[in-house]
């Protein structure tokens, strides 16, 4: 399973788009997390162009102002996503890989830079940490 994790600082210039379709391409990515993306709201069909292929589920966690943002897109047909839990700067998605039958929990994270801001984020780390030890 290939999984794609990327600080995109804002998703508005067609070239970094075009950049992270080739990564998924080349590399046959299985889950995308993008970190930073800046989009207000998201669409299928914003998605469909940067994953540019029909068997693409995503979700995100939307920018404040010109503040975070994140977007999950996994391949449905090799990862089945059957919980997704998502809080301010992370999106955890809950399935399998399809062909291996291996289940996990990938988690993309885009962590703070001021300090008041980290002290809550090790709040969540926390609470992540204890989420993996105690699987529900």
């Amino acid at each position: 399973m290939n999984i794609l994790s990327w600080n995109s600082c804002g998703l508005g210039m067609m070239r970094k788009r075009r950049r992270i379709t080739k990564l998924i391409t080349e590399y046959k990515i299985d889950i995308c997390f993008l970190l930073e993306t800046k989009l207000a709201n998201c669409s299928t069909g914003f998605v469909s162009r940067i994953w540019n292929e029909n068997h693409v589920s995503w979700f995100s966690n939307d920018a404040q102002g010109s503040k975070g943002g994140l977007l999950a897109m996994w391949k449905n047909t090799n990862f089945e996503v059957s919980n997704i839990e998502y809080g301010h700067g992370w999106i955890g998605l809950y399935g399998k890989h399809v062909h291996s039958d291996f289940h996990c929990f990938a988690i993309g994270i885009y962590a703070p830079c001021n300090d008041q801001d980290r002290q809550n984020f090790g709040m969540i780390s926390f609470f992540l940490s204890t989420l993996l030890k105690f699987p529900g």
